[in-house]
């Protein structure tokens, strides 16, 4: 496939140096170039929660909650800055009254407290039974990333089973 554009031109009337003659066209090959990332390796099952975690993890934490509970969190392992890659899946499993403001979730925290979901549920019907991926590259530049799971409240006959379970791979 070849495009013809003048993006490249441009870019290079903004550089001190010349990208070349043949500057207007961008040529897409048709192949596929194989890549393999290479991690650290994993050097713990089971993390302290009290320290930054700065090679590659297993992250398996769950929470449950039956009958009349408050609402709950459980706070995981905090991220040391780096690229990571996490791989794996966050499973819910509800019965009980439905709430459509009630969410299961699990997420990971910014230094600022500001969740951002890597799986959440809304108890909108009873039975809920879900598996579903997780899949996220994340730069982090600063510790105080941590994992949290998260649970609603629950009434008299509720029973509610939230788990996260997958690789922390540090890339860089």
């Amino acid at each position: 496939m070849k495009q013809i554009t003048d993006r490249l031109t441009a870019l290079a009337r903004r550089s001190p140096s010349s990208i070349g003659t043949r500057d207007s066209e961008l040529e897409i090959r048709n192949a596929v170039n194989l890549i393999a990332t290479l991690p650290n390796p994993t050097r713990n099952a089971s993390p302290s929660l009290a320290d930054i975690q700065s090679d590659s993890f297993l992250y398996n934490q769950s929470l449950q909650q039956g009958g009349i509970q408050a609402l709950a969190f459980l706070l995981g392992p905090e991220l040391a800055p780096g690229l990571w890659h996490l791989q794996g899946t966050m499973s819910v499993q509800f019965v009980g009254s439905t709430n459509p403001a009630s969410r299961a979730a699990l997420d990971l925290r910014d230094p600022a407290a500001v969740q951002h979901f890597l799986g959440a549920v809304f108890l909108f019907h009873s039975p809920i039974d879900l598996v579903f991926p997780i899949n996220v590259l994340i730069s982090v530049t600063e510790p105080g990333w941590k994992f949290r799971i998260f649970a609603p409240a629950t009434v008299a006959g509720d029973n509610l089973y939230i788990q996260g379970n997958f690789n922390a791979a540090k890339l860089l």
